[in-house]
């Protein structure tokens, strides 16, 4: 028997045809179906079961516990405009929507294992073709879902749009007020201006939260959806995508989030379209730099959009925001959801460029190399005869003008090295890569054995020596891991110097007690915080220790550019210093931060995010499992 599900658009429920319908085919499974998911997924004794779907497809349902406790949630059904339905089959997991049920127990929100309980897994009918929606999953791959989805779930944050959209919308207001407070002192052109100098922090963050959606989906995913599998509705329209995002133009699924984005239609429709335009500039680059994505999310039938509104203080923590609130678009509809893209971690895409002297690939080849990365890692190979440190000076100011990728620039000694020893040693300094760039003529000399990774050769680009007249502070530090004592000491040396450079002591100690990090980690963390606080104003330098005392601050004299003082709390360092008649300074810092105590916090599962910036934190969890 087909039953007509009509679609109220302005209020965006969906309404049966016939509220019978639901009390004799969808009921009867919920009745029989919850109590054993809760009894899996929860460990409660479902006593009794009571639904109110008051005519609409909402099914309110409560769950009374053996022990008394009320648990109350909502089911919603696909979210489809005007489709015929045959034959409702089941209630299953759907395994590939990002909406989740509303758990409400002692008035606290419950993290679901599952992303979604929903009315699925029936046939709908379009014209003469018929289409299955979800097959069920096998227990062994339900098993993997709950694992992936848990995994994800970890630390999200679910709200009951029903019960916090009162207070949801309020504290939306107070932020959108704050915004317009600050946009009405700028112009729109500064506010570009603004975005286009934080814009890298925020695609790191968004390219963070598409890997770890995307990898679950395109694992998952596919094996338990119909090959002729159709989206219902669609957040943006064809044209949308290409093009700049208007508010107006979204198809809303939940009226609550209609509610928190009316701020943008009120302010538009009274002329202060300033914060707007703001969203439509993140939108349209976000969109630009991330095709394929959408149309990843297209192919598995929802679409997603970034909302940026936890704004406080100024316009520049707009490109932060993503980490406080992303609005997910699913079939089933909308669900607001916070989700804290530092606590996941995803490793970034990496090529090598090898060089000698001053000899780095010229700027149309730079550009085609960072189009097919995320980050580059550049090595200087310095000779034996070359004892001058101007060239990686010069080396870093064609970098910055030539590459708008992060990067990571620091010398490597090659005397006599033979090149598998030469491939060793970078697999131990440099974070993991998956390209090597090398010239020609540095092939020939110090990279002519096979090895296992891909080599593409480059026509060298001759880079000019040019004025350094930077002032540069030395600072000195294993970094293991680096914390918020450290980050102070940098920042206090940036306030006196133009750049600071941080050496990476004991570059060959790793998996020990006391050293648990191999240098390309260390580098990989100290890079991660540095570029999203000090954008290109840092050197990060791997050297191994020196048993020779004596000559540990000469060698960094000829390694590292020019600079005017040392800064370190280490009175070792200090008395080097002084042996080389460089000056030092041992600043005061306010944080009393121990690595030691970081590690042993780490290994006994507490907490360490008060003391370590919160992009070291993520980088180091994932190698937690070194630390003895």
């Amino acid at each position: 028997m087909e039953h007509e599900l009509q679609t109220d658009r302005k209020s965006s429920i969906l309404c049966a045809e016939n509220a019978s319908y639901w009390r004799e085919t969808a009921i009867p499974l919920l009745e029989n179906m919850l109590p054993q998911i809760i009894k899996d997924y929860y460990d409660i004794n479902v006593a009794s079961v009571c639904f109110n779907n008051e005519g609409h497809s909402n099914i309110i349902c409560i769950i009374t516990s053996e022990k008394g406790e009320k648990i109350t949630f909502r089911i919603e059904p696909p979210f489809i405009n005007s489709r015929k339905y045959d034959d409702f089959k089941r209630i299953t997991i759907n395994p590939k929507s990002f909406a989740v049920p509303m758990f409400c127990y002692h008035e606290k929100i419950l993290p679901a294992p599952l992303n979604d309980f929903s009315i699925a897994g029936y046939n709908y009918i379009e014209g003469n073709t018929k289409y299955r929606w979800y097959e069920v999953p096998k227990d062994d791959d339900l098993k993997k879902i709950v694992k992936a989805y848990d995994e994800l779930n970890e630390n999200l944050r679910f709200i009951d749009t029903t019960n916090a959209s009162v207070a949801y919308t309020e504290r939306f207001n107070e932020e959108l007020d704050a915004v317009i407070k600050h946009c009405n002192n700028i112009c729109d052109k500064s506010i570009e201006a603004t975005f286009n100098s934080r814009f890298n922090d925020f695609l790191a963050n968004a390219k963070l939260l598409l890997a770890n959606i995307s990898r679950i989906t395109k694992d998952l995913t596919p094996h338990y959806v119909h090959n002729d599998f159709q989206p219902g509705n669609i957040l943006f329209n064809e044209n949308d995508i290409s093009g700049i995002i208007d508010f107006e133009d979204l198809t809303l699924g939940y009226t609550e989030i209609d509610t928190i984005l009316s701020g943008f239609r009120i302010a538009k429709s009274n002329g202060s379209n300033t914060e707007l335009n703001i969203d439509r500039i993140c939108l349209k680059k976000f969109i630009s730099h991330f095709p394929s994505a959408w149309k990843i999310f297209e192919n598995y039938g929802y679409k997603f959009f970034l909302s940026f509104f936890a704004l406080r203080e100024s316009v520049r923590y707009m490109l932060s925001a993503i980490n406080n609130l992303d609005v997910m678009r699913t079939n089933i509809g909308f669900l607001p959801c916070f989700l804290t893209v530092a606590n996941y971690y995803h490793e970034p895409l990496r090529s090598l460029i090898i060089f000698n002297g001053r000899n780095l690939p010229d700027e149309n080849k730079l550009r085609k190399i960072e189009n097919n990365c995320d980050e580059i890692i550049f090595v200087q190979l310095y000779e034996p005869i070359d004892t001058t440190n101007s060239s990686i000076v010069a080396a870093k100011q064609y970098i910055e003008c030539t590459t708008s990728k992060r990067f990571y620039l620091f010398p490597l000694f090659a005397d006599n090295m033979p090149a598998y020893r030469l491939l060793l040693r970078l697999e131990i300094l440099c974070p993991r890569f998956n390209n090597v760039y090398v010239s020609k003529e540095t092939c020939k000399y110090h990279l002519s054995l096979p090895s296992k990774f891909v080599f593409h050769s480059f026509q060298p680009q001759q880079t000019n020596e040019s004025k350094d007249d930077r002032s540069r502070a030395l600072f000195i530090t294993r970094a293991q891991p680096f914390h918020n004592g450290h980050l102070e000491i940098i920042e206090k040396a940036l306030e006196k110097y133009d750049e600071v450079i941080v050496v990476l002591a004991s570059a060959e100690a790793s998996f020990t007690e006391d050293n648990p990090l191999t240098a390309a980690q260390r580098m990989e963390i100290t890079n991660a915080v540095l570029w999203a606080r000090h954008n290109g104003h840092f050197w990060i330098f791997p050297v191994a220790y020196n048993n020779y005392i004596a000559e540990n601050m000469p060698e960094l004299k000829l390694l590292c550019p020019d600079f005017n003082v040392v800064f370190s709390t280490n009175p070792v360092h200090a008395k080097m210093a002084r042996l080389a008649n460089i000056p030092s300074e041992m600043p005061k810092i306010k944080s009393d931060v121990r690595a030691t105590t970081i590690r042993e916090n780490v290994k006994k599962a507490l907490p360490a995010d008060s003391m370590m910036p919160r992009e070291a934190l993520q980088i180091f969890m994932k190698y937690k499992d070194q630390l003895i």
